[in-house]
């Protein structure tokens, strides 16, 4: 499931066409790709592939709203690619989600100069990007409690404008694939085989990926 998700999001910020084979259908994968949409891709479903035209690092928003509903990682993800743009937008979630722990992503995207706000509790979805983009810098995360916060500012930081680095506290134990950056790092990241990752990204555009899954 992760591995289609993150197939999506990698083409969707890619210049170019590229073909997913064998992807995972479902409502998680269905949410992925609406909110990709959202930004811009256009992505065709065949049977056994999905062709995926990305948007680069200049998404073209369909919608001003992008609606994660019960996925963490689309929340996760959009909060911090939506954060490098230039245009508002706000990223939700259903009720669930809403309740889930996000102030560490959107911390560490705040030092990296993001202007996020909280609509209701702090830390929490829904999520409004006022649009002033990122700047790039470093930030801290913790590993032991979501690697997806470490997924979501690889994804991120292609669109900042200036370098980024990110420094684990500590690894999760979601299993080899969730906890390890380097199994979701977009081809512009940089991450040493030393513990905890030490990820560095600058900005670049990044070229499609014909994946099977």
């Amino acid at each position: 499931l992760p591995e289609t998700q993150r197939a999506i999001l990698s083409n969707t910020l890619a210049d170019g066409r590229a073909l997913i084979t064998n992807d995972l259908r479902c409502e998680e994968t269905a949410i992925m790709q609406r909110a990709c949409r959202a930004l811009g891709a256009d992505i065709i479903e065949h049977p056994g592939q999905l062709e995926i035209r990305g948007v680069g690092r200049s998404p073209r928003y369909n919608k001003r709203v992008i609606n994660a509903g019960g996925s963490v990682l689309v929340f996760r993800t959009m909060a911090a690619v939506c954060s490098s743009q230039a245009w508002p937008v706000i990223i939700t979630g259903d009720e669930t989600l809403c309740r889930r722990v996000m102030s560490p992503l959107l911390d560490a995207l705040s030092v990296l100069g993001a202007d996020l706000e909280s609509i209701c509790s702090p830390g929490t979805a829904p999520v409004v990007s006022w649009g002033h983009g990122l700047r790039g810098g470093r930030c801290r995360l913790p590993g032991d409690v979501s690697s997806q916060f470490i997924t979501a500012i690889l994804y991120g930081a292609p669109g900042a404008d200036g370098p980024v680095h990110g420094r684990t506290r500590s690894c999760s134990s979601g299993g080899p694939a969730d906890e390890d950056p380097r199994c979701a790092a977009p081809e512009s990241v940089q991450t040493p085989a030393a513990a905890p990752w030490p990820v560095a990204c600058a900005p670049r555009s990044c070229a499609p990926l014909p994946l099977p899954i």
